[in-house]
């Protein structure tokens, strides 16, 4: 408890007297009167302003002690805590319940992006190892090695990098990010063409295995690389001679696309056999794309320039040689070709994912009748491919009642039905049904 200030009082004569001590000093003061309880009144007086600053100095004394005590604790914690490493700042990252949310793909790349910043500064600061000792000047010195890359990936390291210490910020003891003045460069791109007739004949006629059938995919579906590569069976039906897929790129719209087969397409599918067709259609694609997606396009490249097609020019206004022929190449193609067919834009809008919403729900409303027209005025560029006549229409609204209208059944579905008996037909439907959507 505080010491309480009284004072001494003690009598001169017949007069009482007042001794205290305040700041220092000592004073001595008349009371002017004789009663000792008039005294004693006049001492409270004078010294209840003397006890309330003294409370308050021991007050604030209190809490500039507590605060020094909170601060060596604070210290204590922090030599305690352990620190995040650059290296374990990845999978801290990943871990992290408020970071983005992106596809695996995506997110796969944006670790090799770290990646590049980690190894740098474990090869260029050994002695920086925790994320909280990374400068700004260090983001400076790193950014600057990035410098003959290309501005789309120079951007894309930064702004992983500048991601990764925002997420983690909290985790930090100084919460700056060193990224934060670091800004992007302008991007200048380029759209990759379009090819011709005669290349897509070279390109996809003369490709192999999945190879084959992954331009396949591309060409007559407009998918991208990633969703060609990961396409599933379930994806696929035959029965309803449609591609049912929610693109990468859209999947947080919720937008799906629904691409009719067309026929050279549908050949090369119903190569695999039923019992097969499970899981992704292109395995060995969806495996090396999901694990290395530049080692899938670098393969693709080479099949290109081994069909003699140039896959790189360089243009007036830039130092290097530009992506100009690619996978995506045949995504344009189909634009192309169908634009040139007199299709209606907004049906290639919606075949190819890339319209707004209000031009899905007017492809919805043309139907599937127009969108068979559409993927049908794509040429056969397959050695071996069946004529554009033997295109499979979709089937009536009301198939059940339609029965006969239903297009002709693959080979498969004939071979099962004809050996169809009263013992075996539960399994047989259940191998039908199972190639169908739900």
């Amino acid at each position: 408890m505080p010491r309480k200030t009284t004072g001494n009082l003690y009598r001169r004569g017949d007069i009482y007297w007042l001794k205290y001590s305040a700041n220092g000093l000592h004073v001595r003061k008349s009371l002017d009167t004789a009663s000792r309880r008039e005294a004693e009144k006049k001492r409270d007086a004078l010294l209840a302003p003397l006890a309330v600053t003294d409370e308050t100095e021991k007050a604030r004394a209190l809490a500039n002690r507590a605060a020094n005590m909170e601060t060596q604790l604070d210290a204590i914690r922090d030599a305690a805590r352990p620190r995040l490493s650059v290296t374990a700042a990845w999978a801290a990252y990943a871990a992290a319940p408020n970071r983005p949310q992106s596809g695996k793909a995506t997110l796969l790349d944006f670790q090799r992006c770290w990646n590049h910043f980690s190894e740098w500064i474990a090869k260029t600061h050994p002695e920086t190892v925790a994320l909280e000792e990374v400068t700004a000047d260090h983001a400076g010195e790193f950014v600057a090695v990035l410098a003959p890359l290309s501005p789309n990936r120079y951007n894309k390291i930064v702004q992983t990098c500048r991601r990764v210490f925002r997420i983690l910020g909290r985790k930090l003891k100084n919460a700056g990010n060193p990224f934060e003045q670091i800004t992007c460069r302008p991007l200048s791109t380029r759209s990759h063409r379009e090819l011709s007739v005669a290349e897509l004949q070279s390109v996809c006629g003369s490709a192999t295995g999945e190879l084959r059938a992954l331009f396949a995919v591309g060409l007559y579906t407009a998918l991208r690389l990633g969703d060609a590569a990961t396409l599933r069976w379930e994806e696929v039906s035959f029965p309803l001679n449609r591609i049912t897929r929610k693109p990468m790129k859209t999947a947080r719209t919720g937008k799906i696309v629904a691409i009719p087969l067309h026929p050279t397409l549908r050949a090369i599918l119903e190569e695999t056999a039923p019992v097969a067709q499970r899981g992704f259609v292109l395995p060995g694609a969806a495996e090396t794309y999901q694990r290395d997606k530049s080692a899938l396009s670098k393969r693709i490249q080479a099949h290109f320039k081994a069909c003699k097609i140039e896959t790189q020019a360089k243009h007036d206004d830039k130092k290097r040689m530009t992506c100009e022929v690619g996978f995506h190449s045949l995504r344009h193609s189909f634009v192309t070709i169908c634009a040139s067919a007199g299709v209606p834009l907004a049906i290639v809008q919606a075949l190819c994912g890339h319209g707004s919403p209000a031009i899905q729900a007017k492809y919805i409303h043309i139907g599937a009748d127009a969108a068979a027209q559409a993927v049908n005025a794509m040429p056969s560029i397959a050695a071996g491919d069946p004529p554009p006549s033997a295109a499979v229409p979709p089937p009536p609204a009301d198939a059940a009642a339609a029965g006969a209208a239903l297009p002709p059944a693959p080979e498969w579905v004939r071979k099962l039905v004809s050996g169809m008996d009263a013992d075996n037909w539960r399994t047989i439907k259940a191998a039908v049904l199972g190639r169908a959507e739900p």
